[in-house]
């Protein structure tokens, strides 16, 4: 068996694990009355992307992580639905760990050749390290998202510790808005206090806007900021959350509102340099170059967030497309991209600059 038959036989059977992995979250969850809402496989490059329901469904070429988020209208059970919807990964990883070693143990009975047996050998580690790193209580990343490992989460479930681990199924609120105020204190959030009927429409919202329904996650997320508990840099980040998925998504119809909350979250928190990206982009897409690309140009310096940076270039690429300048549209995608080779938005506003 040469080299190269053996790494597309690991590759194979990645993206077989990974996915019946996420998968098996994504059934549990509608099992046990989970809404799943996003399902990614893998990192890297694109090779397929749909809707499976409301389930935004997006396959990579690199099979080496995955997530499924969910939402959920009722509280009601969800301790040990949430618990059974995040043990269902590890779960499914114990059952082809144990058909490699059924495999591996009737080959050896039966004397294969030694290549084969090293494969399985290979096979067994790297599905045994999956299902180990997925029960470890750690918080990891999966294309934008900011989540617990399966292990995290089930914790957190059976603790009721949801509203501080994680809302709407996929965001780490802790961390969240501290990237807008470091001294944030989740124990002190609007979260624990608030309105059945308003933390509803707070979780759903952001569940919708991964689901890609902007019209009714908009909607449900303003009605939120006007009802009032919610201010600070809490306000600030959810602004920003409505905001950015506009720019990211290029959802221009919603384009007023976007600069009107991203101006909001500005004033909140002057000195959260996401915020001034965030604002400087989407000015840049109402046509107001100039303000924009003064916003965006401090946020590229190297000491800058390598996530910031990537955005402020693509956005200044856009600005220069605009104004003419090929060259140095050119050369800011380049950058935008090299920091962060699967951004999409930069793949949008690329198209747009093509179109």
């Amino acid at each position: 068996m040469s080299e190269l038959l053996i790494l597309f036989a690991i590759w194979l059977w990645m993206l077989l694990a990974v996915s019946l992995h996420e998968w098996s979250h994504w059934a549990v969850a509608k099992i046990v009355g989970l809404e799943p809402t996003h399902l990614n496989v893998g990192q890297g490059p694109v090779w397929w992307r749909g809707h499976l329901g409301l389930t935004k469904v997006t396959m990579h070429w690199w099979p080496f992580s995955g997530l499924v988020l969910a939402r959920w209208s009722s509280e009601a059970g969800l301790r040990w639905r949430g618990t059974t919807f995040a043990l269902a990964g590890p779960a499914c990883d114990a059952v082809l760990f144990g058909v490699l070693g059924l495999i591996f143990t009737q080959q050896s009975a039966n004397h294969f050749m030694s290549e084969v047996r090293a494969t399985l050998i290979i096979l067994m580690w790297l599905q045994g390290g999956m299902w180990v790193t997925s029960l470890l209580p750690r918080m990891v990343s999966s294309e934008e998202y900011v989540l617990g490992s399966d292990g995290k989460q089930a914790w957190d479930f059976v603790t009721g510790n949801m509203p501080t681990a994680q809302v709407a199924g996929g965001i780490n609120y802790q961390r969240e808005v501290a990237r807008y105020d470091p001294a944030f204190d989740v124990t002190g959030s609007w979260l624990h206090e608030a309105d059945e009927t308003i933390r509803q429409d707070y979780e759903v919202g952001l569940g919708e806007l991964i689901a890609d329904d902007p019209a009714s996650g908009l909607a449900k997320l303003k009605r939120v900021l006007a009802a009032g508990p919610i201010g600070g840099a809490e306000r600030a980040a959810l602004l920003d959350q409505m905001a950015s998925y506009v720019a990211m998504h290029r959802k221009m119809e919603f384009l007023t509102d976007a600069v009107e909350w991203a101006r909001e979250a500005v004033a909140l928190q002057p000195e959260a340099p996401t915020l001034r990206g965030t604002l400087g982009g989407l000015l840049i897409d109402s046509g107001q170059l100039d303000d924009g690309m003064r916003l965006l140009l401090p946020l590229t310096a190297e000491s800058s967030d390598q996530m910031d940076r990537s955005i402020a270039f693509a956005y200044l690429a856009l600005a220069y497309s605009r104004s003419g300048d090929r060259r140095r549209a050119h050369d800011a995608l380049n950058a935008s991209f090299e920091l962060n080779a699967s951004h999409g938005m930069a793949e949008r506003i690329a198209q747009e600059m093509r179109a």
